[in-house]
């Protein structure tokens, strides 16, 4: 279902300040996985997010991080547990997951993002 880029920025807080850990997929043109992980939201704002993602412990934070710009052009979507095809790429069997797709048209790049009801 498309949404507001008002929105995502609302639910993208409400999972910041739930303190979710978030399974991230990026995807380029023709849906090709460029990569994936788990990360919490380290930044919001109107035009940025930053995910700092987890790390092994010997590895400074501060190399692990995904920023997702959020430039006109960009296009929100959220979806149920199950709904986004791909999703069995990067979520775990999990009726509470919800998944938000934030798709960069100008970059070609879209960015799926997972969390459960209950912050892991």
């Amino acid at each position: 279902m498309e949404i507001s880029k008002n929105e995502a920025l609302d639910l993208l807080r409400k999972w910041q300040e739930d303190g979710h850990h978030l399974f991230y997929l990026i995807q380029g043109v023709g849906d090709h996985c460029l990569a994936g992980g788990r990360g919490k939201i380290h930044a919001l704002t109107e035009v940025s997010l930053r995910l700092a993602t987890d790390h092994p412990a010997d590895l400074s934070q501060s190399l692990f991080f995904v920023d997702i710009p959020l430039v006109e052009g960009t296009e929100y979507a959220y979806h149920e547990a199950g709904e986004f095809m791909g999703a069995d790429n990067f979520l775990e069997t999990d009726p509470s997951a919800r998944t938000l797709i934030i798709t960069v048209s100008p970059m070609n790049l879209r960015f799926g993002l997972a969390t459960h009801s209950v912050p892991r």
